[in-house]
């Protein structure tokens, strides 16, 4: 009686722990978290340049506050913030991915709004805790994480 009462707890114990491991949360990719730590990471514009012009950055005071964030659900949010360049600058919305081993950044604009990052496909030049450089559309966006 007592061995059997040990083997239907050494089955219970083994069934426990396999439904426990199927039921775990999906993996992201390092590129991934670094980008949305695991939930969001909003990221705010210090630098664009020109693709054949890299010395010389073209960012507006305007722009200083705006942030991108990217989400782990594959979306992102585009702010301007409070100090807008033009009165029509609004919050824009789009879905994300990375590609060709996460060398590569999709971005689809959900409101086609020309002042955000538009859709297209950017190489990613950077991607660390702090820092985010992509290119992409003859310009390279450097961005530096907002990360409390």
């Amino acid at each position: 009686m007592i061995l059997k009462s040990i083997n239907n707890i050494a089955i219970w114990g083994i069934l426990g722990l396999v439904l426990f491991a199927g039921c775990r949360k999906e993996e992201l990719s390092s590129n991934k978290t670094l980008l949305t730590k695991n939930t969001y990471k909003n990221w705010y514009l210090s630098g664009i340049a020109s693709s054949g012009d890299l010395n010389s950055s073209i960012i507006q005071e305007c722009q200083k506050d705006d942030y991108w964030r990217f989400a782990d659900n594959g979306t992102w949010l585009y702010s301007p913030s409070t100090k807008k360049c033009d009165e029509f600058e609004i919050e824009t919305t789009g879905k994300w991915s990375f590609s060709e081993n996460d060398k590569k950044i999709v971005v689809s604009d959900d409101s086609q709004n020309d002042a955000t990052m538009r859709a297209g496909t950017y190489d990613v030049i950077e991607l660390a805790q702090n820092k985010l450089v992509i290119e992409g559309r003859g310009q390279r966006y450097t961005m530096t994480c907002g990360c409390k």
